[in-house]
């Protein structure tokens, strides 16, 4: 019966001879060993066809030859079903229908699970009706075989393609369970750094040891590297927003996987580089690596505090020890600064003492100086004055007594003369005590002012 499905895999090459077609007495007869062979070269075709071979069926007799036969066995069958409905829960459509049969009290997840059972009940019944699984299994094999015809390869039959889309599958499903695992593992991982916190000095005292190991000395000099001001500038930034404690999370956020690479290709901060870079970084890399090398390792600065409390109590302590430091460096400061204010202090009095005679004995000696000034400035003007009238009455009386007045004025002059140089030397007298006297009181003045700046 042509409508019953005929295992594939148990036929046998069925074609007629030529002998037996000629040995046909009737017309009839010979019809019908014709169609036989026919159907018997179809057949043969098909087979070529399943093997990836060439073959001279059009896309009719491919899909009627896949709707009449059975292609695929039961527990193939199921598998392929299997893989078919892991695709649709993977793509958009199975999220839309999930979205249709949603209810107000029904899960995202059964609805998700409905879906996939709508689409295996389908597929089998698609299967039952017009051979829907092995036709779409076929698609993908000539779809497969078109391509491997492009890069000149050897045929691969249908069921080999099954199997290793059935273990492809497989192998895509173990991948994947693998990375969720991964990801749940590594996001625990991240939630236990992001707990694991150091005190922020400790964390600064380490790395910028670890910028001093980069550096380079030439000759006397030890030159920073460029990664050293680097991480000196994101120690920077780190130090900004965290004062009191710092977690490995803020470590990795800061630092990046670029810089810690760098500082892994240096072997001598490479041990320590690795706890500077995230989880999932840092697995891929301790994969790599000696795992003796890694269990020996400690783990930089987080490793020593055992909790978040712990890390806070130990940044306290060292809190406080900072500032009882800052306290007992300040009060040695402001003792060594009351020494040296009344060390000061008494220098300033010496001075003042020993200035404040000469200051007020130079000011008497001013005062004596410019008034012996005045007094030859007023006899300077008088004798002015004497030549002055004595020169209009010599022109007055010019034709009269001429030698006595000539020996008159001459007497004036001289006297007058006398006058002027006693006038120079005592105006310099009174500006040398004046400009001492002067000095004297700046430097007085300034040490008054000195001693009360200290005083307050």
């Amino acid at each position: 019966d042509e409508s019953k499905k005929i295992n594939l895999i148990g036929m046998k090459n069925t074609t007629p001879r030529a002998s037996a077609i000629k040995r046909s007495k009737t017309w009839e007869d010979w019809v019908e060993m014709q169609a036989k062979r026919r159907r018997a070269e179809r057949r043969h075709e098909f087979r070529k066809a399943l093997a990836g071979l060439s073959h001279r069926l059009n896309e009719f007799e491919l899909n009627d030859a896949l709707r009449k036969y059975q292609v695929l066995d039961t527990e193939t069958l199921d598998a392929v079903v299997n893989v078919f409905v892991d695709r649709y829960a993977q793509s958009h459509d199975c999220h839309f229908d999930a979205l249709k049969l949603a209810s107000g009290n029904s899960s995202s997840a059964s609805m998700v699970d409905e879906a996939r059972a709508r689409k295996r009940r389908a597929l089998y019944e698609g299967e039952q009706v017009s051979a829907q699984v092995t036709r779409m299994v076929w698609t993908e094999f000539q779809r497969v075989h078109g391509v491997r015809n492009k890069q000149n390869k050897s045929p691969k039959g249908l069921i080999e393609f099954v199997r290793e889309m059935i273990l492809s599958h497989a192998k895509q499903k173990e991948a994947v369970k693998e990375w969720i695992k991964k990801k749940h593992r590594l996001a625990r991982i991240a939630a236990i750094d992001a707990k694991k916190a150091a005190p922020a000095p400790v964390v600064e005292s380490e790395l910028r040891n670890l910028c001093a190991r980069l550096d380079r000395r030439v000759g006397d000099y030890q030159r920073p590297s460029r990664l050293g001001i680097d991480i000196e500038r994101r120690l920077r930034q780190l130090l900004k927003s965290k004062q009191k404690l710092v977690t490995k999370a803020d470590v990795y956020s800061n630092f990046g996987t670029n810089t810690a690479f760098s500082l892994l290709a240096d072997p001598r901060v490479a041990k320590e580089a690795l706890d500077l870079i995230d989880p999932e970084t840092r697995d891929v890399i301790k994969s790599y690596r000696n795992t003796e090398e890694n269990n020996s390792k400690r783990e930089f600065v987080f490793g020593e505090y055992a909790d978040t409390a712990d890390a806070e109590y130990a940044a306290d302590q060292i809190l406080q020890a900072k500032r009882r430091e800052n306290r007992a460096r300040f009060n040695a400061w402001k003792r060594e600064k009351v020494k040296r204010t009344a060390e000061e202090k008494k220098r300033i009095d010496l001075q003042l003492n020993r200035l404040e005679p000469k200051l007020i004995k130079a000011k008497k000696a001013a005062k004596r100086a410019l008034t012996r000034w005045n007094k030859v400035q007023h006899l300077v003007e008088k004798r002015r004055f004497l030549c002055l009238k004595q020169a209009s009455a010599t022109r007055t009386n010019s034709d009269t007594n001429n030698g006595h007045t000539q020996n008159s004025n001459n007497s004036a002059m001289t006297k007058l003369d006398q006058a002027l140089v006693l006038h120079h030397r005592r105006k310099a007298e009174a500006l040398k005590v004046t400009r001492r006297w002067r000095s004297l009181e700046k430097r007085v003045s300034a040490l008054r002012k000195e001693a009360i700046s200290m005083s307050t």
